[in-house]
């Protein structure tokens, strides 16, 4: 595993690795380890599948994170299979850069490729150890993306097997509250619980190109990247 500055690559760059803010002090508040102790677990969940680059901004920070993957006995390679779809080369170059990532992280990752049928069959009956599966909403409510993750009955939260009770009731609350805010609270609950939980960690989002004729006018794209066609108008 690498600890050490980095700079991001270019947004069309070629990237083969994992980057990782370390938690810095001036933002870690009260409950800075409690923050850095979730790094923590994220670092021991990616080695073995990708290089893991730590970027933790100053020397103090570096020592520090040195020091907390130590105690926590990250020492050892961790083997880890990330199993993908076969004939797809778009999954096997993310599957080759989450791999670089964490073999720097410390994980010893091994690329599993099956066929479509036999992986769904091994992540739906969770024999998995890890997998790349994409989702994206469908309507504009939180609720389309948050129930993959957190709950049970929505294909056992996206594969991960994650069984919380209490986080199912709050996704079932959050989706019934009338109050704004409150709903807002609820989902950011969520989104952190979701977080410490790490069964699903998120590495990006697609990027849509849309494309219209000159002659027509008012069409939109909501962030759901979906066409909102009741606006359209003929162009003058």
């Amino acid at each position: 595993m690498e600890i050490e500055k980095f700079r991001f690559p270019g947004a069309f760059e070629p990237q083969t690795d994992v980057f990782i803010n370390w938690l810095p002090d001036y933002c870690a508040g009260e409950d800075g380890d409690k923050g850095r102790e979730v790094l923590v677990e994220v670092v021991k969940n990616l080695l073995g599948h990708v290089n893991v680059h730590v970027n933790c901004g100053c020397e103090t920070s570096l020592e520090a994170c040195k020091q907390m993957l130590a105690d926590a006995g990250y020492t050892e390679p961790v083997e880890l299979t990330l199993s993908i779809r076969t004939g797809s080369t778009f999954y096997e170059q993310i599957a080759t850069l989450i791999k670089s990532e964490v073999d720097q992280a410390g994980f010893s990752c091994n690329i599993e490729l099956l066929e479509s049928a036999t992986l769904t069959d091994k992540y739906s009956s969770q024999s998995h150890q890890a997998t790349i599966l994409q989702w994206v909403d469908d309507y504009q409510d939180p609720s389309g993306v948050v129930g993959w993750t957190v709950d049970y009955d929505q294909a056992q939260c996206f594969y991960t097997g994650l069984n919380d009770e209490e986080l199912d009731a709050l996704y079932m609350a959050a989706q019934t509250e009338m109050d704004h805010d409150k709903r807002v609270e609820m989902y950011r609950d969520i989104q952190q619980q979701v977080y410490d939980n790490a069964n699903v960690i998120p590495l990006y989002r697609n990027d849509f190109a849309f494309a219209r004729s000159a002659k027509v006018d008012g069409l939109q794209v909501n962030p759901f990247y979906v066409y909102q066609a009741m606006y359209w108008t003929k162009a003058n």
